[in-house]
C-alpha cells in the first residue's frame, strides 16, 4: 500500500530508486532459481522481479478490502 502511495506521491523515478536494492536482490534470487532449475528460465530474471513487485501492490489491497479472507496476510505474503 505505501509503493502505491509513493506512486501517487512521489513519482515512479523516486519509488524505482527507493526500491531498487530490493529489485536487485530479488533479480538475484531468480536468477540464483533459474540457474538451479527451480525457476523457469524462459522469461528474464528482471522482468520477473518487475511483475512481483507489481503482484505485491494487488494483494495487498485485496487483502485490505477484506476480499480476501486472510486477516493476517500470510496468504498474500506466500503467494
Amino acid at each position: 500500500m505505501l509503493i502505491s502511495l509513493g506512486r501517487r506521491h512521489l513519482g515512479e523515478a523516486a519509488i524505482r530508486a527507493t526500491l531498487a536494492p530490493a529489485r536487485e536482490e530479488a533479480i538475484a534470487n531468480i536468477r540464483r532459481g533459474q540457474h538451479q532449475g527451480v525457476f523457469a528460465g524462459h522469461v528474464a530474471a528482471p522482468v520477473l522481479a518487475q511483475a512481483l513487485e507489481a503482484l505485491m501492490p494487488a494483494l495487498a489491497e485485496e487483502n485490505a478490502a477484506s476480499t480476501w479472507a486472510d486477516p493476517m496476510g500470510e496468504a498474500a505474503a506466500a503467494a
